[in-house]
């Protein structure tokens, strides 16, 4: 193996019947990786697919594993996309985790910023598609539900930050703690998990992007956003039962629940 030690960052990439582009991610990402980040590993959570995503994987994982090395997690059926990110992010070895989309939709340069704020003190880093100096090409019809979806998502649970872009950084420890505690295992995960590392208290910071969108995405606007607002749904009455219970229990009686969202929960650091 190229490294004997613990890796500063360990990059997850969630892969579902991706045999079209995970080469391509593959290859990209370990050349950038080794020219700027050589203490890295790369894991591939792979879903339960069913075409030939696994084999292509496992070739690259032989030809160029000695450049960085790549940890294949793969199960007989399909968990989800959250499922098999919490499997990655558990199996993680470096102090720092990265997950990003297959398709790469983020300059990789990104990595390097959000580990530079990570080690300035971030807990987590959130990538953004809304904040002054991001850039994003994605079509009208899906820019508008994303922006639609995290209107929702700040209504309902006071979150502020573009939760769907598919980039987000952390300590490998607040990364554990927080997706613990999460309950969604499908494209609903990011909200939770985000919602779940306020409940800890990490210091959560966003930092822009550009985005660029890529064809081949295994998401359906008509079938997919339908799920995605009942997982929401899902996460909001989750958050609602933690929180009648809290109050009926007399937890949080310091704490302030008044905040922008509907259950809004503040915690001290």
């Amino acid at each position: 193996m190229a490294q004997a030690c613990q890796p500063e960052l360990s990059v997850l990439i969630p892969a579902h019947n991706e045999e079209g582009r995970i080469g391509q991610c593959l290859q990209r990402l370990s050349l950038f990786l080794s020219n700027n980040h050589p203490s890295s590993e790369i894991l591939v959570s792979e879903d339960g697919s069913s075409d030939g995503t696994l084999e292509i994987v496992r070739e690259f994982e032989r030809e160029n594993g000695e450049r960085i090395p790549i940890r294949l997690l793969d199960g007989p059926r399909r968990l989800g996309k959250g499922a098999g990110l919490k499997r990655g992010i558990n199996a993680a070895r470096g102090t720092y985790t990265a997950f990003i989309d297959v398709d790469l939709p983020v300059q990789l340069g990104s990595i390097t910023s959000a580990l530079q704020l990570l080690k300035s003190g971030a807990d987590v880093v959130a990538g953004s598609r809304c904040l002054t100096g991001s850039t994003r090409d994605d079509p009208f019809r899906r820019r508008v539900l994303s922006h639609g979806y995290r209107f929702l998502a700040k209504l309902l649970l006071g979150l502020p930050w573009d939760s769907q872009c598919g980039f987000k950084a952390f300590r490998t420890e607040v990364g554990c703690k927080a997706f613990a505690m999460t309950g969604n295992s499908g494209f609903g995960f990011d909200v939770d998990f985000l919602l779940q590392a306020r409940r800890i208290g990490a210091n959560i910071v966003e930092l822009p992007v550009n985005w660029t969108h890529q064809d081949g995405s295994s998401l359906s606007l008509s079938r997919d956003m339908m799920g995605m607002g009942c997982e929401l749904l899902d996460v909001f009455l989750r958050e609602m039962t933690v929180r009648s219970e809290r109050l009926w229990h007399g937890w949080d009686q310091e704490q302030d629940l008044t905040g922008p969202g509907l259950l809004d929960i503040k915690l001290d650091r």
